[in-house]
């Protein structure tokens, strides 16, 4: 019986798709991918004509093979193995910059069997168990625990403006149309303060707020900090009274402040910026914002 042409094309279409598909299978069959194993030989089959590819997960850095036989040649991290005698098998040693392989290269054969591309990998981390709830708790409990033991208070309602300006002083510090800045808490832990800024918008116009620049600055001729100046907010008369300062920039992190944001006239906004411990304590640091027009927007303190 004569089948109709329609047919004879799906039919032949048909094969041709089954053709493909099996022929695919079988050659998927030479890319393999392998987890490293310390101490595992791994066995490699090869063909003459062609070439074997092995795929490490870091750069090659030498090897060592023990035929001649076997041409060899390494980019970056592959490795390229070709064969150029039948009945050939050695074995080979590839070293990387933190791990080493080896293998035993078989005899060329069927291209058929041969393994086109070996992928090896690292093995896969182990997954860190999530905390249960009691040892979150415990940590929590820590951490607040010496927030808590630690905090104390900055006095910052009235600057001390120091004894020989006690009568009269430059009122640099004093504006009151301005942005203001005050210190009015720190607490710290072993290698970071964190400390309780406040900004007030005492002026007409809108001010964009940043983070604070926070600097350690050491007195250069002295290390003697005046006692009675600890843990407050002093005037720039208190500090010019000091003496002359060195400034130390300090890193800043875990800021509450996430982005800039403009203050408006009569607002105010609170935030807690950590920075990392200079190597000496206490010290003077002053932690800055952008001048308010003219007028320096600044906050220093002793702790």
């Amino acid at each position: 019986m004569k089948l109709p042409t329609r047919i004879l094309i799906s039919a032949a279409m048909f094969l041709m798709l089954i053709g493909v598909s099996a022929g695919d299978t079988n050659i998927a069959t030479h890319i393999a991918t392998e987890v490293l194993q310390p101490g595992k030989v791994t066995r490699v089959a090869t063909a003459l004509n062609h070439v074997t590819i092995i795929e490490l997960p870091e750069p090659v850095v030498s090897y060592s093979i023990g035929s001649d036989s076997i041409r060899v040649e390494y980019h970056d991290n592959r490795v390229l193995l070709k064969p150029t005698k039948p009945n050939v098998s050695t074995n080979l040693f590839v070293w990387t910059a933190t791990s080493h392989s080896v293998y035993e290269i078989l005899p060329a054969g069927d291209p058929a069997t041969m393994s086109y591309v070996l992928d090896q990998v690292f093995p896969v981390p182990p997954s860190t168990p999530e905390p249960s709830r009691e040892e979150v708790e415990k940590q929590t409990d820590i951490l607040y625990s010496s927030a808590l033991a630690n905090l104390r208070p900055i006095r910052s309602g009235k600057l001390p403006h120091g004894l020989r300006f006690w009568y009269r002083h430059s009122g640099e510090d004093h504006c009151d149309e301005c942005v203001q800045l005050r210190v009015t808490r720190i607490t710290e832990d072993s290698s970071s303060y964190y400390v309780h800024v406040v900004a007030e918008n005492k002026a007409a116009h809108p001010y964009r707020l940043r983070e604070a620049a926070v600097t350690a600055l050491r007195p250069s001729f002295s290390e003697n900090i005046p006692a009675h100046y600890m843990n407050q907010q002093i005037s720039v008369d208190a500090l010019r009274e000091m003496g002359r300062f060195a400034p130390e920039p300090l890193r800043t992190h875990g800021s509450t402040l996430n982005t800039p944001r403009d203050l408006k006239a009569g607002e105010r906004a609170e935030w807690i910026v950590g920075f990392a411990k200079p190597g000496r304590t206490p010290a003077v640091y002053q932690f800055s914002l952008p001048d308010d027009e003219r007028h320096p927007v600044t906050a220093t303190v002793v702790f």
